[in-house]
C-alpha cells in the first residue's frame, strides 16, 4: 500500500474523524475541567510548564493533569526509587515530585474528571501514531 492510496482511504479519513473530533472540545473543556480543580493543589510552581503563559496554562497543564489522573502515580515509589540512585548529585525529577508529587490525582478527581481524562488520553495516544501515519501524506503531492 503506497502512501496516496492511504490517504485517499475512506476508512482512514473516518478514522481520523472518530480520533480527532473529541481532541478540540477536551482541549477547550480541559483547563474548566482539570485546570481549575488541580492547579491550586500545587504546592511549588517551579515546573517550566507555569512559566509558558497562556499556553502552559490551558493546554499543557490539563494534558499533565489528564495523565495524572489516569496513571495514578505512586509518590512515596517514586520517591524511594529516587533517593537510591547511584548518582547523589543529580536528582532529575525532584522538581517534578516539589511541585506535583504528594497529591492522589485520581481520589481527588470527581468521575466527570475520570472520564474525561480518559478521553483525553485515549485520543492523544490515538491520534499521534494516526499522525505519523499520515505524514507521507503531506510530502506526497
Amino acid at each position: 500500500m503506497d502512501a496516496s492510496s492511504l490517504c485517499e482511504s475512506t476508512f482512514v479519513g473516518i478514522l481520523v474523524l472518530i480520533v480527532g473530533l473529541p481532541l478540540l472540545p477536551c482541549v477547550l473543556l480541559g483547563y474548566p475541567l482539570l485546570g481549575r480543580h488541580f492547579d491550586p493543589l500545587i504546592r511549588e510552581r517551579a515546573f517550566p510548564d507555569f512559566w509558558l503563559g497562556l499556553l502552559g496554562t490551558l493546554i499543557m497543564r490539563p494534558i499533565g493533569y489528564a495523565l495524572l489522573v489516569v496513571v495514578n502515580p505512586d509518590w512515596e515509589k517514586i520517591r524511594a526509587k529516587n533517593s537510591h540512585r547511584d548518582n547523589k548529585g543529580v536528582d532529575l525529577v525532584a522538581m517534578y515530585l516539589r511541585t506535583y508529587g504528594g497529591i492522589d490525582y485520581r481520589n481527588e478527581s470527581s468521575w466527570l474528571q475520570f472520564g474525561f481524562s480518559l478521553i483525553y488520553v485515549s485520543s492523544l495516544l490515538l491520534i499521534v501514531p494516526l499522525g505519523l501515519l499520515l505524514a507521507p501524506c503531506s510530502w506526497s503531492g
